[in-house]
């Protein structure tokens, strides 16, 4: 049995949506300005506010300061707020037949 409460949520609120983004700062050689299309490959990354998944507001963001290292935060940010990942129908493949059976 889930010990999450489970809850009818409106159309529009039942993803859970992330807000990644990335530095634009000291680009341009020109003080100020910005070139199009282009940035660093650090960042913050926050969930939106949800009130169906326990989200009023947006979470604090967390820095990541490489594309690798982006996903890692990301799995901090769930893990701090007690998100659990379901495996896709992509994902299940990689796993052995042993851990599906254990739901893992």
């Amino acid at each position: 049995m889930s010990k999450h409460r489970r809850v009818v949520a409106p159309h529009g609120q039942k993803m859970i949506t992330l807000k990644v983004r990335f530095w634009t700062d000291n680009i341009s050689k020109k003080p100020g300005a910005q070139l199009k299309k282009e940035c660093w490959d650090a960042g913050v990354v926050s969930i939106a506010g949800n009130r169906s998944h326990g989200f009023q507001t947006e979470t604090e963001t967390l820095p990541f300061n490489s594309l690798p290292q982006l996903l890692s935060t990301l799995e901090k940010l769930f893990i701090k707020h007690g998100i659990q990942m379901h495996l896709g129908s992509t994902s299940i493949r990689y796993h052995s037949r042993r851990q599906k059976k254990l739901g893992v």
